[in-house]
């Protein structure tokens, strides 16, 4: 039987008989201290395309969100060892 390592110092776990890497999402405000961005800059911030935020939003590529806009931004998380 696997057994649970134990959480890292971020909070998260891993486990042996898991496979990795995982989806994760951010949930990220668009114009966050007032500096309104477009998709590919939003990208940017979290090292993904603009197509990935898109397609997560049901949004177009060439879209612009809103001020305010919250958005799902798409991750992958895993372990290191």
């Amino acid at each position: 039987m696997a057994t649970v390592a134990p959480a890292s110092v971020e909070g998260f776990n891993c486990t042996a008989n898991r496979t990795y890497p995982c989806q994760a999402y951010a949930l990220y405000r668009v114009g966050f201290a007032g500096v309104p961005l477009d998709l590919a800059a939003i990208g940017d911030l979290f090292a993904v395309s603009r197509f990935m935020v898109a397609h997560a939003n049901n949004l177009s590529t060439t879209a612009a969100p809103a001020n305010g806009q919250p958005l799902l931004v798409p991750l992958q998380c895993g372990c290191p060892s």
